[in-house]
């Protein structure tokens, strides 16, 4: 399931952009809640009080802002770095601008339901279809989103699920969370973490930096396949 955020003035433009995202997700078997908003304080407002979305859909030129402005506030001050961006916009000259923001599209005015249909092929391959991760704490199994870990940790007996803003552990051995996340983005720089390579901000020869701030070594052993992965990464689409 994608949990989608649209916020655009035009009313005309919202509905159709809307009716496009599910008609893409039916075609790629994918299904998509959707939330429509029309001005930059509706949206800010909802992000600080609810988290969860997968993209937000933005207009750049709001009647009370643009959708630069929400894409600041989210990764700026909330502190987000998984939710994904697409900005719509009928202009263009943004680039600079949208930079820093690291969004994973953009949508030209008037809207090509082909293009649509690349952005979001894009974010299912680079985050995952349907990809979760499930442990069991006593009776109870727990599900999570493989896009929400950054890593896993081994931790003696117990592994770690770290993720932007919280953390969740369970009894568990790292080889069956790798066997569990085999088709994911996942790479092991030494044999206690499990990394997930979207949220690698930095690599070194011998150690990565995360968009939390952690840092992870990376073993001598290991260091030729960062290299392989590394080449994948600068090689993607």
């Amino acid at each position: 399931m994608l949990k989608i955020a649209i916020c655009e003035d035009e009313i005309d433009v919202c509905f159709y952009l809307e009716d496009i995202i599910k008609k893409a997700c039916e075609q790629l078997r994918e299904i998509a809640i959707i939330d429509i908003f029309s001005n930059v304080f509706e949206m800010k407002r909802e992000l600080k009080e609810k988290t969860g979305y997968h993209l937000l859909f933005l207009d750049i030129e709001l009647q009370d802002g643009t959708g630069i402005d929400i894409g600041h506030f989210l990764r700026d001050i909330m502190g987000d770095n998984i939710t994904q961006l697409v900005f719509v916009s009928g202009k263009n000259g943004y680039d600079r601008q949208l930079f820093d923001l690291c969004p994973i599209g953009f949508l030209e005015k008037p809207i090509v339901y082909e293009r649509l249909i690349i952005i979001l092929k894009r974010y299912f391959r680079i985050y995952g279809k349907n990809g979760k991760f499930h442990y069991k704490l006593g009776k109870d199994l727990f599900f999570i989103n493989l896009n929400e870990i950054l890593y896993f940790k081994s931790e003696g007996k117990k592994v770690i699920i770290k993720k932007m803003k919280s953390t969740e552990e369970f009894v568990g051995a790292l080889k069956d969370v790798k066997s569990q996340v085999s088709k994911g983005n996942f790479f092991m720089p030494n044999r206690s973490y499990l990394v997930n390579y979207q949220y690698v901000r930095l690599f070194r020869p011998f150690e990565l930096f995360m968009e939390n701030g952690d840092i992870i070594s990376i073993s001598r052993r290991q260091k030729e396949s960062m290299g392989e992965l590394i080449f994948r990464m600068e090689n993607e689409e």
